[in-house]
């Protein structure tokens, strides 16, 4: 009786070794299925996106800096410069927007006075007239030029403060923006890309090193088992 329930418990042992042992393989076939994907080319290229974006952030805070600090520059050289002047108050004695008013050669009420009052009454509209002349939106309300205005009422001292700001802006600050935030994604890509070779390398150690330890667990076991079978047998031998 007693070594009848002791082949029960070592048969029940054996079993449950035998499903740990399973459910450990399938763990580690699931842990490499995982690391495959995620080194398929597809998936490594919206990595390298994301991780490029995450990389930026902090760059792309101190472009966003540098660019309202020259914007509010150029907003207040603007509202110096094209805003109305103190008390000016064209549109409401003129009786229509610079847009809707029919003589563009009134002495008076001139147009790009209007024009001025209307963008660059103040720092705030000023700067955001500067950023919209900067991506190259100078319509008006009705659809009119602001450029074209300007250039007719003020000449060339518009054509050289407008050419030689948006030069400043286009061919100076914009690339300036775009080589510090590209130089500093692609070192870090590239410090995340050395990372993530001694990542893999590691990765392979450790399932390589599961897999050894798994393989002897399989043999110790497997061994367990052939001399539990040959006890047994001598056993029944000695019984015999």
């Amino acid at each position: 009786g007693d070594r009848g329930k002791s082949m029960s418990d070592g048969s029940k042992l054996g079993d449950a070794t035998r499903l740990a042992t399973f459910l450990r393989v399938l763990r580690i076939v699931r842990v490499v299925r995982l690391i495959n994907i995620l080194h398929s080319p597809v998936l490594r290229d919206l990595a390298n996106m994301l991780v490029g974006f995450v990389i930026g952030i902090p760059a792309l805070f101190w472009v966003l800096v540098l660019f309202l600090l020259v914007l509010y520059m150029m907003g207040l050289l603007f509202r110096i410069t094209l805003g109305p002047a103190p008390g000016q108050s064209l549109i409401a004695d003129c009786g229509a927007a610079p847009d809707d008013y029919p003589d563009n050669n009134d002495p008076v009420c001139k147009i790009h006075w209007m024009y001025g009052e209307e963008f660059f009454d103040s720092v705030k509209k000023s700067m955001f007239t500067t950023f919209r002349f900067m991506i190259g939106d100078y319509s008006t309300r009705g659809g009119k030029s602001l450029a074209v205005a300007f250039s007719e009422g003020y000449g060339d001292f518009f054509h050289v403060v407008f050419c030689a700001g948006m030069i400043t802006v286009t061919f100076g600050l914009f690339n300036i923006i775009t080589a510090i935030f590209v130089d500093s994604t692609i070192s870090g890509l590239k410090h995340n890309d050395t990372k993530r070779k001694y990542a893999q390398q590691y990765e392979r150690a450790f399932v390589k090193e599961k897999l050894t330890d798994l393989v002897q667990r399989i043999s110790y076991l497997v061994l367990l088992k052939k001399l539990g079978i040959e006890e047994e047998r001598e056993e029944e031998e000695q019984m015999l």
